[in-house]
């Protein structure tokens, strides 16, 4: 690509693989470098913005070629008691809270995964392969200007105490929000023993700087977060963070140096290092179940939060909730020292009976 006083021209250029997945090799470079540098019929283009539009066309007719049942990337985990009370930890667990005792021992009567457990291998993913950079193949991403703006999960069955587990990654859409760009990454998780789906989840990556190509705004993908009763919650629930939280989530897997590098922190623009937002998530989670379902996981059944101000390690959660019906717990969480809003236009439909004795229901049951 050429360009002059502000004009750009570039050659029509060449698809080098056909779907986001493939590798971009030598060979083909070298195959088809006639048509790369190809000038006879060069497009003219107004501006970098117009020429990523085109970029991204040809990535979006490459994902709509894909079959609903392929995926980008595939990661395997193992992970057994030890990794599941880590977790649990991680989030608040305490032996103080008689409901957080089937999360903490092994040989608890109702030994049991926090159903949050799951939205580790999204971010695990996203960090260990390249699935957020080949998303938006116009721009070097820069890890520090990346944040977690919305996470989805799900979860159909009783989660296993130790399992060997697959997580399907899905590039969903790519939103052009101004001064960034949205990722839609769908991420659904399987048992290896026996190919039983075990939860489905949503990220939405939104990355700074990459943004203003002329894309499209709203996506069909996109799961919507709901908001809360226009009244005064009717319960709330406080618990403070450790001032070394952060440090303890980050060994079940999620390792962004943001949550414990002073020096990344500070290029990211915090003053010192802050609490992972999933770590948030899981502290309001314990909240919500040990408020309305006596700390039973199996009465989970899916939650949408959007992370909205970070936190610092210490700091004191709140977590304000609201039930609407039978089926659906509305929370937001704010900090104490603050009043600031965190997690905010959350819900939380859950189950009324234990999965054997509930019948089917639809997602859009609980999405409207």
């Amino acid at each position: 690509m050429f360009e002059y006083i502000g004009h750009l021209v570039r050659s029509s250029g060449c698809i080098l693989r056909q779907n986001l997945s493939a590798d971009v090799t030598p060979e083909n470079v070298q195959k088809n470098w006639l048509k790369i540098i190809d000038m006879t019929s060069a497009k003219h283009l107004n501006s970098i913005q117009e020429a990523t539009g085109e970029l991204l066309g040809v990535v979006e007719t490459m994902r709509s070629g894909i079959s609903s049942n392929e995926v980008d990337y595939v990661v395997k985990n193992n992970y057994n008691f030890r990794d599941t009370i880590l977790y649990a930890l991680g989030v608040g667990a305490t032996t103080q809270d008689p409901t957080d005792i089937r999360y903490l021992y092994e040989n608890s009567d109702e030994f049991a995964v926090l159903p949050t457990f799951y939205v580790l291998y999204g971010p695990m993913g996203c960090m260990n392969s390249s699935i957020v950079q080949d998303a938006i193949p116009f721009t070097q991403i820069n890890p520090t200007r990346i944040l977690h703006g919305e996470q989805y999960l799900e979860v159909y069955k009783q989660l296993p105490t130790e399992a060997t587990v697959e997580t399907r990654f899905k590039i969903q859409d790519v939103l052009d929000k101004g001064k960034g760009a949205v990722v839609l990454i769908q991420h659904d998780t399987y048992n290896v023993a026996n190919e039983e789906k075990l939860s489905s989840g949503q990220m939405s990556i939104f990355v700074i700087g990459a943004g203003g190509f002329k894309g499209k705004r709203t996506s069909t993908h996109t799961i919507s977060t709901v908001d809360p009763p226009a009244r005064n919650p009717d319960v709330t629930v406080t618990q403070k963070t450790n001032i070394d939280q952060a440090a303890l989530y980050r060994l079940s897997g999620d390792l962004n140096p943001l949550h414990l590098d002073p020096n990344v922190a500070m290029m990211a623009g915090f003053e010192r290092p802050i609490l992972q937002g999933l770590c948030s998530l899981g502290f309001s989670t314990r909240h919500v179940l040990q408020t309305y379902a006596a700390g039973d996981p199996y009465l989970f059944k899916s939650i949408k939060v959007r992370f909205a101000k970070p936190v610092l390690p210490g700091q004191t959660l709140r977590t304000d909730m609201w039930r609407n019906n039978a089926n659906r717990i509305y929370f937001q969480t704010s900090l104490v020292e603050t009043d600031v809003s965190v997690i905010t236009d959350d819900h939380y439909p859950h189950r009324k009976n234990k999965p054997e004795e509930l019948e089917s229901m639809s997602l859009q049951e609980f999405a409207q």
